[in-house]
Formats: structure tokens, C-alpha cells, sequence
């Protein structure tokens, strides 16, 4: 019977840990409640944000206020980031709170981009605190540890000019009686570059924003030793990747050698066009927590980007 009783009780973590990996960040607290899903969060009544009206309801993740010259077409908006979303305890009374990411554009070039959290109140989700991080700056990831939040992002350094951020920056905040409070033990700045990577194996997604990429099998992309390595539908691939010239980003992807599997058809195709765009990226960022690998298009003087999503 103990015999059995353990049998269970490992069938039962096994299954929770596949559940949890599946379901995005896991909380001590339980499930997501359905007043801070994605959908209550695209809808819901957003309050504190600077240089805007008091308060400002979002519908489908999308706010506009009125032009700022009768007629005209700039006007205020703000967006919800739709990914990525983390949950997790902050406040310590045992329930999660959303904490999201909203983009702000007051016209021109700016587009600052804010933290927020939200809790539930009965069935709606109502604004708790919020934090302006900066103006353009790119997300890499989002997630709470431990009760902080903590934000991955790639920001405008000293130097750097106002389109091309470099700084790799870790920031994080904990709440407290309705604020958000940065932390003081947050890791150190880098510039982006290809060990940005880390040790993350990344899966494309979409070959230029708005042509998904077909799978399986996945297209990766991981950065070991100074080269880009993965695997191109059929192959093996790794091809060696530095920094090039003196903007943060900027990259030089070498032809990528490959293993000799045979490979046919739509496959071949799709491994030809993978490794043929590898070959022409010239820059990396990131755009909402996906990394961006710009790439040339003959015949075109405006790049193009993958995106990949992390594995």
C-alpha cells in the first residue's frame, strides 16, 4: 500500500509540473482569476498614468484619446502588451496580481512604455500602481520571483542615439502600500550583443512580422561559442556571429555550415530560406519579449526581422 501511495504522489507532481509548464508563470496562489486574464486585462479601466487622463478604459488593448488639432490625425494612445504578462503574490495577502505592460505614444517619435499591476476587485481587475520605465525602450522579458517584479529590457545608453538602444538592463520593483518601489540589488548593465542570448534556445516564429513561420519542425536558434547554432528544419546548423561596427546590435553572421542529412521538398525549401536569411542579419533587438534578428531584402533597402519566441 506505501509501495502505492508513493506511486501516486509522484504521478501527481509529475503531472502539476506539466500543467504549470504549460500554463505560463507558476504562483503559490493558485490559478489566474478570470477578472486579470488577458481579456479582463484588455479591457479594463486603467488609472495613474502620467500625462494622461486620470483615468482611461482600454477596449481590446487599445485606448485613443481626442486629436490634438481638431481633425487631425495624431492623438494620444496607449496599448496593452498582450505578451508578456506575469502573475505572482507582491503584496503578500495570498492572492496574485497581474503586472503588465502598456506602451504610451503623446505623438512624435516617442513611445514610452509603463509597468502595471493590477488586482482583482470581484470580477474586474483594478489598477494598483504603476512605474514609467522610458521612452523606445525593448522588452526582453517580464516575470515576478519571490515577490519582486522584475523587467529585462534593452534601453537607451549614455551614448547610444535615440532609435538604436543598447544597454541590457534587469529592473525590479517591489509593491508596497500602493507604490512601486525599484530594488537596490539589481544585476549589473551590458551592452546588447549576441551573448544577449544567453543560454536560451529560441524558436522562430514569424519569418517578417505577419508570416508565421510553419512547424514542426521548429526552426532554433541558440548563441554557444561565439556562433549562432541550431536546427534548420532538417540540419544542424552553427555559423559564427560578432559584433559589428560601433552601434550596440549591430551583427555579422557568416555563411552557416550544416550537417549532410538528406533533406526534400517543402523541408528542403524551408531550410534553404532559414539559413539563406541567417546569412544576411545585420542587427538584433527584441520587440515585446521576442528577439528580432533584422536581416536584408534584395532589392529592398529596408531590412527585414524574424522573430523568435524563447524555447
Amino acid at each position: 500500500m506505501n509501495v502505492f501511495r508513493s506511486l501516486l504522489c509522484v504521478l501527481s507532481v509529475a503531472l502539476s509540473q506539466a500543467v504549470c509548464a504549460q500554463s505560463g508563470p507558476t504562483m503559490a496562489s493558485g490559478a489566474v482569476p478570470a477578472a486579470l486574464s488577458v481579456s479582463a486585462l484588455s479591457n479594463m479601466t486603467v488609472r495613474g498614468l502620467p500625462d494622461a487622463p486620470a483615468q482611461l478604459t482600454l477596449r481590446d488593448g487599445a485606448w485613443q484619446g481626442k486629436p490634438y488639432v481638431k481633425g487631425g490625425a495624431e492623438a494620444p494612445q496607449v496599448r496593452l502588451m498582450r505578451s508578456p504578462v506575469a502573475y505572482g503574490d507582491l503584496d503578500r495577502d495570498g492572492r496574485p496580481e497581474a503586472v503588465m505592460l502598456l506602451t504610451q505614444s503623446m505623438g512624435g517619435s516617442g513611445q514610452f512604455l509603463h509597468v502595471a499591476v493590477a488586482g482583482a476587485q470581484g470580477a474586474q481587475p483594478r489598477t494598483l500602481a504603476t512605474m514609467r520605465v522610458g521612452d523606445r525602450v525593448q522588452v526582453r522579458d517580464l516575470r515576478v520571483q519571490n515577490g519582486r517584479i522584475w523587467l529585462d529590457v534593452v534601453r537607451g545608453g549614455p551614448n547610444d542615439a535615440a532609435c538604436c538602444p543598447g544597454e541590457v538592463a534587469s529592473l525590479g520593483w517591489t509593491l508596497r502600500r500602493g507604490r512601486l518601489s525599484p530594488v537596490k540589488d539589481a544585476p549589473p548593465v551590458s551592452r546588447l550583443g549576441p551573448a544577449t542570448l544567453g543560454s536560451h534556445t529560441w524558436v522562430l516564429r514569424e519569418w517578417r512580422p505577419g508570416e508565421a513561420a510553419a512547424s514542426p519542425p521548429p526552426l532554433t536558434l541558440s548563441h554557444q561559442d561565439g556562433r549562432f547554432v541550431g536546427h534548420s528544419g532538417c540540419n544542424r546548423f552553427m555559423a559564427e556571429v560578432t559584433a559589428q561596427g560601433g552601434t550596440a546590435g549591430d551583427l555579422k553572421v557568416a555563411t552557416p555550415g550544416v550537417t549532410r542529412m538528406a533533406c526534400e521538398g517543402d523541408a528542403a525549401i524551408t531550410e534553404r530560406r532559414y539559413l539563406d536569411q541567417l546569412g544576411r542579419v545585420r542587427r538584433m533587438g527584441f520587440r515585446e519579449g521576442r528577439l528580432a534578428l533584422e536581416y536584408e531584402v534584395p532589392g529592398d533597402d529596408r531590412p527585414a526581422a524574424m522573430l523568435f519566441e524563447r524555447e
